[in-house]
């Protein structure tokens, strides 16, 4: 059985020759991930939960991804919620149930923000990408509450938001009473017109230490002027009292960042990028 370390070893090796694909295979070739089970970096004992539902999941390098940001929050003290943007199946989001549990934690709320329409109409620097399309990974309202369901999340601490996220904070109204700090932000929304408002609607509940994951941070070739990328580029710049450290790389696909407060900056100073290298 291959440990985190090894999955992510091997991954890293693989993002070169994959980035020199034609975007259209690797779509094919995502499309035919999207099958695959949990992978083996996981506890045997989750891995036969998830199984038990029947899930599948496009990304499997992010699930131990997420047990590594949990046991990083546990070393550092920092106490907070859990926030997910994309839910799709709701695969990963009983992963993090899981982690959080693993890890010691019983404090976080989950909430859970999804359209479950699946991906919205191409628009804006994202516009001519063939990467992803409008509905993709649709899920509907009632799928996901049966999976998780199915899984035995905690219903006392789950909450989830229904509605597009230039919708919020509107959409979760009904649970804003609810939300603390963020502890783990994971943001798989794909694109750059979804990234934006996240962004904005997370701005207010980071906190020193916060880590947010970007799923998606690799895609459209790592361009900076496209999705995720351009999204926490901009978030930075317009957000100067905040830096976002590197923690971790997972899969060809995800970054995770450490959020920490820029000594002596106001919000109204300007910098190139909030983003250490």
């Amino acid at each position: 059985m291959m440990d985190s370390n090894a999955v992510k070893r091997y991954s890293s090796l693989l993002t070169p020759a994959w980035n020199r694909l034609p975007p259209r295979l690797r779509e094919v070739l995502r499309r035919r991930l999207r099958k695959k089970a949990a992978p083996e970096a996981l506890p045997e004992a989750l891995r036969e939960r998830l199984d038990s539902v029947g899930f599948s999941t496009s990304t499997p390098d992010t699930s131990p991804a997420i047990y590594d940001c949990f046991a990083a929050l546990a070393d550092s003290g920092v106490l907070g919620d859990y926030y997910e943007f994309g839910l799709w199946q709701g695969y990963s989001f009983c992963v993090a149930q899981a982690a959080a549990s693993s890890a010691g934690r019983t404090e976080p709320q989950f909430f859970g923000f999804d359209s479950f329409m699946g991906l919205p109409p191409l628009t804006g620097p994202d516009a001519e990408s063939r990467e992803f399309k409008a509905g993709d990974y649709a899920g509907s309202f009632e799928e996901v509450v049966s999976n998780l369901n199915h899984f035995g999340v905690d219903w006392e601490r789950t909450h989830l938001v229904k509605g597009w996220y230039d919708h919020l904070p509107g959409s979760a109204a009904h649970v804003a009473t609810k939300m603390g700090p963020a502890a783990l932000v994971l943001v798989d929304c794909d694109l750059y017109e979804s990234t934006v408002p996240v962004l904005q609607f997370v701005r207010d509940r980071i906190q020193p230490g916060t880590i947010v994951m970007f799923d998606d941070w690799n895609c459209f070739d790592r361009s900076d002027d496209m999705g995720q990328r351009r999204a926490f580029g901009e978030f930075l710049d317009e957000n100067p009292e905040w830096k976002a450290t590197p923690l971790l790389s997972f899969g060809w696909h995800g970054q995770a960042f450490t959020m920490q407060p820029v000594s002596g900056r106001r919000p109204e100073e300007s910098r190139p990028s909030g983003v250490e290298v």
